[in-house]
């Protein structure tokens, strides 16, 4: 049976609790995966989970304002030396 292959590792409640908008992952890295999430309450946080340790801890948050009102609709994490990450608008075309 395919569910006995399946082990939650992390549980928890994103940003303020709006539905996902959008999600991303950068597996890059050898043992790091970077994971962005974005959520219809326009937040957007960053997560790094550790494949050998199995732990999964924030390094970004950010909420939007009211008066800037991007709910983020793709995420996309850049290869340069920097490491970008580019949020995309829903409603204004916003980057």
């Amino acid at each position: 049976m395919a569910q006995d292959c399946f082990e939650a590792l992390h549980s928890a409640r994103l940003a303020r609790g709006e539905e996902i908008t959008s999600i991303t992952v950068d597996i890059s890295a050898e043992k790091t995966v970077r994971i962005a999430t974005g959520t219809r309450d326009r937040c957007v946080q960053v997560w790094l989970f550790d494949s050998s340790t199995r732990e999964l801890k924030e390094v970004y948050s950010m909420a939007y304002g009211d008066g800037k009102g991007i709910v983020p609709k793709a995420l996309a994490f850049d290869a340069n030396e920097e490491r970008d990450f580019y949020v995309f608008g829903l409603y204004d075309g916003g980057l």
